[in-house]
């Protein structure tokens, strides 16, 4: 829309002199500012106020009705003027206000006083305006103008570099000030894809080469990346070609970034230097130091970013083929911030990781790093091995693939070979990296093809392991190394657990490597160089297990195993390593048997212990001490006696307070009974004798476990082994006092609950009903008739059978075993 008098015949004409024609701005400013903003019949004073200034068209031919060529500068100074005082009484603007403002700053200029006036002294007011803090400031609106500032900045290039140059700290100032705004997430919630896009323009327009534009463009860069990181959705921006370029910028200044910071390049240290802390942070503490970073890597996806990913490979095998070893520890650091394990792969369908992460990438990060004979870039190298190994497509590769193995090898192979000592720093990353128990999928998939593949025995183990004697300089260097890790850390637990823990994963290959770690930890000649805490775990949950398969080797160490497992309170750490003793046939073993039963009984039955698993170990270690006691003295030996003896005490002892929950109480009960049923057992074959009150404590047992099962319903299949038991308690030799106590004090009470739950569906019902079936067929005797309680009335036996087989029946044919036993015994 244009002035003119047609249109508002009360204006002057609009090519009056000069004094007339700011007459004419002047009114229409104020008409601006005193009329309503929000009505509709009043905005086209604006408009034409906007019209009256335009110097082009949106088209871009000139406007013939602006007026502002033939203003002079005081004429273009004092509208200016109105103009920002109309603006600082404002709290909020419309958009033709915006508009305005956005005007001043992209009209085409072209003498350097105009665009000082319009552009610069705007935004300087901007910078002004938004410092200030006012109240009832409409703070939607900052979003809004930052843009149209960030605009005016962009379009400051259209100029002659010396003008734009000029005014830069102007520029940096505004450009401050639109960070600041845009740190409020609320500003721009409203506006969320334009600043990016505009922050990317003006990366590309600006070359900010002095210091502050430096520093900018990082901030600038920073934010940017940021963002776009953020929003994994919203990938225009990266696939763009400006967000091309920006990356490709950005990256570099990363790198360059990097060169000066400790994370990535840490300062020089002496050979000798260890930080032991260091070492032991895994890769989630290391990256979480550079988090941000971190976060920016790992929300790439292959779904949304496959150009970012294929620029940001590209730079890395270009880093990689340089010469200095300071970029490719920052590639491989870069590398190790990927999340491996949750890379999103969906079962079934191509891994795309595979196409940045593939076996060619690999050779290439292999074949550059083993270049560099440093410490820190060999051990970045073993780590993003291990990591690498959790990629979806190649987390079982070492086991299915012979050329992913080769490349592997081919690293392990070159560390370990080198002429001079690896630094133990580096050691400690492979053994880490080969310990199944670390981290895992390495490590596992290394233990699976160990005894198959000679490589890992000869190349890995061997290598390191080899007897401190070898002749080969290379060997003997690398044995040293791990006893010099050994010797340097005793105290740290951790390390001392993976070093320990990587032998013991490698020891069946021959006993004559890992004595040397033995000797060293076990006869140091430095008084106390371990802690006796280090020392007692070593032996019991590591030494028993290479010792135990080999008679030689135990003859030799059984006396320190022993010694220090019985001068120490027995915990379970001790149990485990006792079963693992007494399982082998070893005899050496039998003389220390009557100094364990104490404690093994007191650890028993001390409260604390509310882990079924734990007595059941117990259990276990107390019926293998039986079995060996009858083989070293004699099933009448006095010691077998008092065993048996102890043990039926321990079992029947009054229960204390525990935490075990009913199942695991239950459980617990059974393993009890499974003891007691194999001692009976080898008492019966081996012709011992059990006392009534010895059967009499085995019947109270069971009819505590019965009443369990059957308060609890969820246990019927434990009912068999109670049957067992039974069944050979009356076997032996049919002692008639035992079959009428177990009758009187269990069976009665199974058939009590028989006849209350006949008709109640209970699960274990049917298991009851074999339980007695089962016993009365042993015996071969019935009794003439049957009590049916809580009442007085009895019914013939040959009638209860009848019950019973019409109730099994009506379960169908689940339980025909039952009803056959049933009808048999009926018969009978």
């Amino acid at each position: 829309m244009v002035f003119s008098r047609s249109y508002h015949p009360h204006l002057p004409d609009l090519f009056a002199s000069d004094f007339d024609q700011m007459a004419i701005l002047e009114y229409q400013l104020k008409r601006l500012h005193r009329w309503n903003i929000y009505d509709k019949d009043n905005i086209h004073h604006v408009t034409g106020l906007i019209q009256l200034l335009l110097i082009k068209s949106p088209n871009g031919t000139d406007n013939d009705k602006c007026l502002f060529p033939q203003l002079s500068y005081e004429t273009k100074k004092h509208m200016h003027e109105l103009l920002l005082n109309h603006f600082k009484q404002l709290r909020r603007f419309n958009n033709h206000e915006m508009e305005l403002i956005q005007l001043m700053l992209s009209n085409h200029y072209n003498n350097d006083k105009d665009i000082y006036l319009f552009i610069i002294q705007t935004f300087n007011w901007f910078n002004v305006w938004l410092s200030k803090k006012v109240k009832y400031r409409n703070k939607d609106q900052y979003g809004s103008l930052s843009l149209i500032m960030i605009h005016g900045i962009i379009r400051m290039n259209n100029y002659d570099a010396h003008i734009r140059d000029k005014y830069l700290d102007v520029i940096y100032d505004t450009l401050d000030t639109i960070f600041r705004v845009y740190g409020d997430g609320e500003i721009f919630s409203s506006i969320i894809h334009g600043p990016i896009y505009m922050f990317l323009l003006v990366l590309k327009e600006y070359s900010f080469q002095d210091q502050r534009g430096r520093e900018l463009k990082r901030r600038i860069s920073n934010i940017v990346f940021n963002d776009l990181s953020k929003r994994l959705f919203s990938f225009d921006e990266w696939d763009s070609q400006i967000g091309c370029d920006f990356f490709k910028d950005y990256i570099t200044i990363v790198f360059l970034d990097a060169h000066n910071d400790q994370y990535f390049i840490p300062p020089e240290q002496s050979n000798d230097y260890m930080d032991v802390e260091d070492w032991k942070k895994d890769n989630r503490t290391r990256v979480e130091e550079r988090e941000l970073l971190c976060k920016q890597i790992r929300s790439f996806s292959t779904d949304y970013h496959p150009i970012v990913l294929s620029i940001l490979f590209e730079h890395f095998k270009k880093c990689l083929t340089q010469t200095s070893w300071k970029d490719k520890l920052i590639v491989l650091k870069l590398l190790n911030m990927f999340d491996y394990n949750n890379m999103d792969y969906k079962k079934g369908k191509e891994c795309k990781w595979k196409t940045y992460f593939s076996f060619d990438f690999l050779k290439t990060v292999i074949s550059e790093t083993l270049k560099e004979d440093n410490v820190l870039v060999q051990c970045e190298l073993v780590e993003f091995i291990r990591l690498f190994c959790y990629i979806p497509y190649y987390r079982w590769m070492v086991v299915d693939s012979i050329e992913f193995r080769d490349i592997i090898k081919e690293a392990f192979i070159y560390i370990i070979d080198q002429a001079s000592s690896p630094h133990p720093r580096l050691i400690y990353f492979l053994i880490e990296a080969c310990d199944p128990r670390a981290y895992g999928r390495l490590g596992r998939q290394i233990k699976e093809i160990f005894y198959t593949d000679p490589f890992w025995q000869e190349c890995i183990v061997n290598l390191v392991l080899k007897s401190v004697q070898s002749n080969h300089k290379s060997l003997k260097a690398l044995s040293t190394t791990i006893i010099a890790l050994l010797d340097s850390f005793q105290k740290d637990k951790d390390i001392l657990d993976h070093v320990i823990g990587f032998f013991n994963h490698t020891h069946q290959l021959g006993f004559k490597e890992t004595n040397q770690l033995i000797q060293r930890i076990l006869f140091s000649k430095q008084q106390q160089q371990y802690q006796p805490d280090q020392i007692n775990r070593f032996v019991n949950v590591y030494l028993v297990g290479w010792i135990g398969n080999s008679a030689s080797n135990l003859s030799i160490y059984l006396p320190l195993v022993m010694k220090r497992i019985l001068g120490q309170p027995i915990d379970q750490d001790c149990i485990r390593s006792l079963l693992i003793l007494y399982k082998q046939s070893h005899k050496s073993t039998n003389q220390y048997i009557q100094y364990l039963i104490t404690p093994i009984i007191q650890l028993y039955t001390n409260t604390k212990i509310d882990n079924v698993n734990e007595k059941t170990n117990v259990a276990e270690l107390l019926s293998l001490l039986f079995t060996r006691t009858v083989e070293y003295k004699g099933i009448h030996h006095q010691e077998s006696t008092r065993l048996f003896q102890q043990i039926l005490d321990t079992f029947t002892a009054p229960p204390t307070p525990s935490s075990l929950y009913p199942f695991n109480i239950i459980y617990h009960n059974i393993k009890r009974l499974c003891v007691i049923t194999d001692i009976v057992q080898q008492i019966i074959v081996t012709r011992g004798n059990i006392t009534t009150d010895q059967i009499l404590q085995i019947i109270d047992l069971i009819v505590q476990t019965l009443q369990l099962i059957h308060s609890n319903d969820n246990n019927r299949e434990h009912l068999s082994e109670i049957g067992q038991l039974i069944q050979i308690l009356v076997s032996m030799d049919y002692q008639w006092n035992t079959i009428a106590m177990i009758s009187s004090r269990v069976i009665d009470m199974v058939v009590d609950w028989i006849n209350q739950n006949m008709e109640l569906g209970h699960k274990s019902f049917h298991s009851t009903v074999e339980l007695v079936v089962d016993f009365y067929d042993q015996i071969n005797i019935i009794p003439p008739s049957i009590t049916i309680s809580p009442t007085t009335e009895k019914i013939s036996y040959s009638e209860w059978i009848d019950r019973l087989i019409l109730v099994e029946t009506g379960y169908g044919h689940s339980y025909d075993v039952v009803t056959t036993k049933l009808i048999q015994l009926k018969i009978n």
